[in-house]
């Protein structure tokens, strides 16, 4: 999947028009495509394999839990709403936003990704 959506990406960047790349530094550009797919790698590969794996490992738990030892099953019950609002806080925080964008027209700092590969090539 990561490699099709960059792949076409950068199909679609490359049929722009050439007033396109007028209109924005280099540095924006290279920055906007490899933050795009570094993002839709961190939201396609590892969230998905670790949604599966608690998913799969509470509802053995629960079954587990059921068919030796029902009293512990019910609490089990009771403490997940618990369990759930403390995770979904985590991840809250690892999803917020970090900083702000750097609109057309302004220069990318030199200690971004676009910044330092701009550097680097003049």
């Amino acid at each position: 999947i990561n490699k099709r959506v960059r792949d076409a990406a950068f199909g679609n960047l490359i049929r722009q028009e050439v007033a396109y790349f007028d209109l924005r530094p280099v540095g924006t550009i290279t920055t906007e495509l490899s933050d795009d797919a570094a993002l839709i790698h961190s939201f396609s590969g590892q969230p998905i394999r670790m949604l599966v794996m608690n998913l799969s490992s509470v509802l053995v738990g629960i079954v587990v839990a059921f068919v030796y030892m029902w009293p512990f099953a019910l609490m089990t019950f009771a403490v997940m709403p618990f369990m759930s609002i403390g995770k979904a806080m985590e991840i809250q925080t690892y999803i917020s936003d970090e900083g702000k964008e750097v609109k057309d027209g302004e220069q990318w700092p030199s200690n971004t990704s676009g910044g330092i590969m701009v550097e680097s090539l003049l």
